[in-house]
Formats: structure tokens, sequence, C-alpha cells
């Protein structure tokens, strides 16, 4: 092995890919807020207060949902959720999850769902995102790029009152 590839390695290995949920403001509808991945806004997101995740560092993992039969990318700290999922019949990509499951997700509000979602769009008035599915199409495909790399996955959570990036 010479020098060059193990710095390579090295420095493959060190490399992470970094999302950052800065939540902008608080209303009677939801936290608002909006995605970064290297310090570029990719979408809006919206969050029910009452049941979002505390600010901090989380690392995620693309985990097989029951719930919308398919990966998804979960917070690891909340992955062992998913055994407590009761599967829905008619389950849409709006339909909450039956469990406390953070995860970014797809819908167009926070109505009704208290299950820690961190759901991606375009923000249309407080509270509700518009294409929904562009937006999380847009972050799974990063997302699942890293991991095929064997990098980490780190998501990053500020309250309004922390320093924007």
């Amino acid at each position: 092995m010479t020098d060059d590839s193990f710095i390579f390695i090295r420095n493959n290995m060190e490399k992470q890919l970094e999302i950052v949920l800065q939540r902008v403001r608080s209303t009677r509808y939801g936290l608002d807020g909006a995605l970064y991945i290297d310090n570029v806004k990719v979408c809006d997101t919206v969050e029910n207060a009452d049941s979002s995740i505390k600010a901090g560092e989380y690392k995620i993992a693309l985990e097989h949902c029951k719930h919308h039969k398919r990966q998804m990318p979960m917070l690891i700290e909340y992955k062992n959720a998913c055994s407590n999922c009761v599967l829905h019949r008619e389950a849409s990509s709006n339909t909450p999850m039956p469990c406390h499951c953070p995860q970014i997700t797809m819908g167009n509000g926070v109505h009704n769902r208290h299950d820690g979602a961190i759901i991606v769009g375009e923000a249309l008035c407080a509270g509700v995102v518009i294409h929904p599915l562009n937006a999380f199409n847009t972050i799974f495909k990063r997302i699942f790029k890293h991991i095929r790399r064997n990098q980490e996955i780190v998501l990053q959570v500020k309250d309004p009152t922390q320093p924007p990036l």
C-alpha cells in the first residue's frame, strides 16, 4: 500500500454527509424550517411542535419501514420503534406513523401527526409544504449515495434561537 492510497482511504472514511435542519419559526400550525446539505438549502420542512425531536445531533441510517414499505431515512436512536409499528392497510405518504418514529418523510402538513416526522417539501404557508416527493427523492438519493460509500450521515437540528448556518 502506497502512502497516497493510505491518505485516500483515511480521507474517504473521515467524510460524512452533514444535514442541517434549521428551524425558523414556531406557529400554531407547527415548526417550520429549512433543510441544508453541505450548506446548500435543499428544501423546507415542517414538524409537529408537540412531538418534534430535540435540537442536537443525530445519526441517520436507511432502514426498511413497514409502514411505508420502503427504505426510509431514520434516526438511529429511534430505529427500534419499527418493531412496535402496526401496519395500516391504506397508508399513504401523509398517513401518520402508528408510533413515535422520527424520520425524514413525505407529507403535506403536521395535523394529526404525532410521530416525530420531519416532513420535507416546498413551503406553501405556515405548517404546510407542497411537492414533498421531489424534495424527499433529492434527499434520499444523497443519503443513499453516501451510505453506499460507507460514509456517516449526521443530522444537526437547530432551534430558531441557535445561530443559523
